[in-house]
């Protein structure tokens, strides 16, 4: 752990050495102490890191291993029924995520007098986002508060 006494310990290489921690736990304690000393840290200049290590640092299990050689599961399976389920969970979260996101996004511009509409080409390019692809789930963006024309405004943006 980092000693209080020492101010020229430095950020840098500790937040590195906390990186490279494969051990949950004693990741958690390295980032927690690191936390706890900001105050009496300094800022390196210069890091030079070990060559040796794994970046980020990953606990030896579960092993991982290249997604072109995870062996298929059956379709009418057990992981692939619970998948399903685990889905429209993530689908359902999602839609009220988005709901919540269109609700802000159109009381922002409605503050400020900007067409929310118009407005969304503006702000892809300012803040250089990806460009959109399709398929889109029409009908689940519609049950968030898209608008008619914001999902003409999405199938023309392909």
């Amino acid at each position: 752990m980092v000693s209080k006494s020492s101010p020229s310990i430095e950020l840098r290489q500790l937040a590195l050495q906390a990186l490279a921690e494969s051990d949950p736990d004693r990741k958690v304690a390295l980032a927690l102490a690191i936390g706890a000393q900001k105050a009496v840290l300094s800022i390196a200049t210069t890091v030079h890191a070990n060559p040796e290590l794994r970046l980020p640092g990953r606990p030896i299990r579960p092993t991982l291993i290249h997604p072109a050689k995870v062996p298929r599961r059956q379709v009418g399976s057990f992981d692939a029924l619970r998948a399903v389920e685990i889905l429209d969970i993530i689908l359902r979260d999602e839609v009220g995520h988005v709901a919540i996101g269109n609700h802000w996004y159109r009381w922002l511009c409605e503050r400020d007098g900007l067409d929310p509409v118009a407005h969304y080409p503006v702000l892809t390019e300012r803040y250089k986002a990806p460009k959109l692809r399709p398929p889109f789930n029409l009908p689940a963006r519609l049950q968030a508060g898209f608008t008619e024309a914001e999902i003409a405004r999405l199938s023309q943006a392909c």
